[in-house]
Parts: C-alpha cells; structure tokens; sequence
C-alpha cells in the first residue's frame, strides 16, 4: 500500500489488540464487533450485523467426538458392532461440523452468540443486486492457547507439517485415525475375535483417546490470545482495500467487506453468512478472498487447505493463477500455491461451490511467529511485511474484479446477439 498508512493500520491492529483477547463467542469479541461497525460507519458505509450460533471453544467440540467414541468401546466385550457405530457416528459429526456443513454433536455445548460484521460497496447503476460480487474476508475473534499448538507452526514443527501427506496433516490425525480403526476392531472383534490385529489395534485406539483427551481438555479451556497478528492484521488491511476501492472503484463489480467471527471455532461465522447468502453468492458469481494472519515472514497464498478432520480442500485454480501472476508481478518469491494443515475462512464459501482463495504470510517452512500462542502481540508483528501483504491482496482483488468485469460484459455482448 501507499506510504503513510503505516500509522493507520497500526492504530487498528492496536485497538483490536487493546481488547486483551477477541476470545469467539465471548464478550470481547462482541466489543470487537461493535469497534469494526465503528469503522465502517466511519468511511460513510452501512454496517451490517448477523448474529449466529457460535462457540468458545474449538477444543471442547472435538473433545465431545473423543468422549462419544471413547465411550463406546465399553460395548466392544458384548455387542462390537455398537462401538464401531460410536466411532462411525463421531467421525461423521466432526467431518459435517469442520466443513461447517450443520452443528451436529457440538450442540450438546451450551448455546453461545456471536456475530458476523459486514459492510457493502455496491457496484454504481446495480439496483436489481445482479453485478458480480467479491467477498473479502477476515476473521475477528482470537483463539485459545494449548500444548498442542507449542510447535506446529510456530517452531521446530512446522517443517514437518509441511511435509507431511495430505491426509495426515490434520493436527489430530492419530485421533481421526483411532476413529477409522475403532470401526475396523469392533468388525474384528464380531467377526474375527481370534485375530492377533486386536490386541495392536485396541492398544493404539486406547492410546490415541487418553492423549487426545488430555491435550483437547487443556487446550479446551486454555487462555485466549490476544490475536495481533492472527487476525487483527487481517482486518485492518479490509479496510486499507476499502479505503483504496472507495477511491479507484472497479466498475460493474460490488465488494463487501466481512468480519467473522468464531473462525478459531472451526469457522462458524463465515459458514454461517455463506449458507444465508448462498442464493445470492449463486446468483451473482461471487468470489471469496480470505486475508488471515499477514504479518510474519513473506506474503503467501494458498492453494488449498485442509479442515480439522484432515479431508484436504482445493482453492479456485482461477483465483490462485490470479495470485500467481500477481506475485510475479511483484517479485514475491515462493510465494504459492501453498497447501494449509489448517482451515480458513475461504473453506465454508469452498464447501458451498463458490470460488475462494485465501492470501496469508508465513516464513520458511510454514513457519508463524506466535501462532496461538500469547505472544501473538503487535511488538511481534513485522509491519512492513503486514503492508506489503495487503498490498498484495488489494492488487488481486482488483484483478479479480477486473476479470469479473469482463466476463460480465462478454456474457451482455454475447447474449445480445
């Protein structure tokens, strides 16, 4: 971006961080919420807020499918075939609830609100809310801590994630994997009780449930973190993009600006505006570009991710040429496609058929600086990467929405023939 929005960004990212956490569902990130439409209505847009059934705590929801599976093997001396449905039934929960496809097991949880923010910059002449649409997108609320995230991408593991296979790179695979083998052993045990794979197999199962019990129930009530770079810089650079689009307009095309919330429950927030918007993003073609965690190592994009329950996600092709071509333009080195072992925001609008892509920052290897962690602060944030990557994001907003715009008037041209 421009020189001299050094100093506005900072002031937002300092003001989200002034909250002490955005914890999900919780109080502060409402109070974030408040602050953003602020914002918005300070740049002479309409603030628009959506409430939703949320989440504190990501932890506790995939404890839940731990505890219903782990339950189940009480039935595996005398009825077997019931502890593989546990299983069955527990996998098949947090695959539909990590692709935020309904709340299923999770709404034992006592019910909590949170909100998503969002803000229109219709597209000039569009009464009928038929111009083609860019969804920018960034998370507002901030996660808990954990043992479990000590080193997955902010230190000395983070280059194994990277390498690991697609399937395994969900930081709870050994868990999802006892899911997989407690339906094979109760088969075993019904069918084939004599086998030497069940002594093996239910030790390992028993294995993965006590450790994953552990680490889920600890990360589950763990201290918020305070969220500066993850996501505060996401969304301060919405509204650098905002700024700039109100300024230099692509014609034809209208952007809207969402501020999620309950992301670090498992994308909630995003999953719940992109079902309720879902016959308008259909209708107008809409595009989705996730901005989370911009200010560590070098601006990144991605070009697919994989949710909690390891089923691995690809992005638009078209938007992550877009980034590609981009990131050439701008000397940005390694820049992508990049594959996530974690969810975004760009997941739910993926899930549902629209097109997505997501632009981040990382160092080497994958590697973020705080990630999760309570030293996620403003003191940690490179601020010249921060900007540099947002910049990156509003060049491919603006050729996405030139390309949308093209494509729109090829299809008038071609339909008035």
């Amino acid at each position: 971006m421009e020189r001299g929005r050094d100093g506005v960004f900072r002031k937002r990212v300092n003001a989200l961080e002034a909250f002490g956490h955005r914890g999900s569902a919780t109080g502060n990130e409402e109070k974030a919420a408040v602050y953003l439409a602020g914002e918005i209505a300070g740049m002479g847009l309409m603030p628009e807020i959506e409430t939703f059934r949320g989440y504190d705590s990501l932890g506790a929801r995939m404890l839940l499918h731990v505890i219903l599976a782990a339950a189940g093997l009480a039935f595996l001396p005398f009825e077997p075939l019931a502890a593989s449905a546990f299983a069955l039934f527990a996998m098949s929960s947090f695959i539909v609830e990590m692709h935020t496809r309904a709340h299923l097991l999770s709404r034992i949880l006592p019910a909590r609100v949170s909100c998503n923010v969002f803000a229109r910059v219709p597209a000039a002449g569009d009464a009928e809310n038929y111009a083609p649409q860019i969804i920018l997108c960034a998370h507002m609320d901030s996660q808990r801590t954990g043992i479990m995230w000590g080193g997955m991408l902010a230190g000395s593991l983070a280059p194994l994630w990277e390498k690991l296979p697609r399937l395994v790179k969900s930081p709870i695979f050994p868990v999802l994997l006892a899911f997989s083998l407690q339906i094979l052993l109760g088969a075993l045990v019904r069918f084939a009780p004599g086998s030497v794979l069940v002594p093996p197999i239910g030790g390992y199962i028993l294995f993965a449930y006590i450790a994953g019990l552990i680490l889920l129930a600890e990360w589950g009530r763990g201290k918020f973190v305070p969220g500066a770079n993850d996501n505060a810089t996401g969304c301060a650079a919405l509204f650098e993009i905002a700024d700039r689009w109100l300024r230099e307009p692509v014609a034809g095309v209208e952007l809207v600006l969402l501020f999620s919330g309950c992301e670090e429950t498992g994308c909630v927030g995003a999953g719940a505006w992109a079902q309720g918007h879902l016959d308008e993003l259909r209708r107008r073609g809409s595009a989705c570009v996730a901005v989370d965690t911009l200010g560590a190592g070098a601006p990144r994009f991605l070009g697919g991710e994989h949710s909690l329950a390891g089923i691995p996600v690809s992005h638009s092709q078209g938007l992550a040429a877009v980034c590609a071509r981009i990131a050439m333009e701008m000397g940005l080195e390694k820049a992508g496609p990049h594959a996530s072992p974690v969810g975004t925001d760009a997941l739910p609008f993926i899930a549902r058929g629209v097109p997505a892509v997501t632009i981040t920052s990382f160092g080497e290897r994958m590697r973020i600086p705080g990630y999760h962690q309570m030293s996620d602060t403003s003191d940690n944030i490179d601020y010249a990467v921060a900007l540099k990557t947002t910049g990156f994001v509003w060049k491919v907003v603006e050729e996405i929405a030139r390309e949308m715009r093209q494509n729109e008037e090829r299809s008038k041209r071609l339909q008035a023939r």
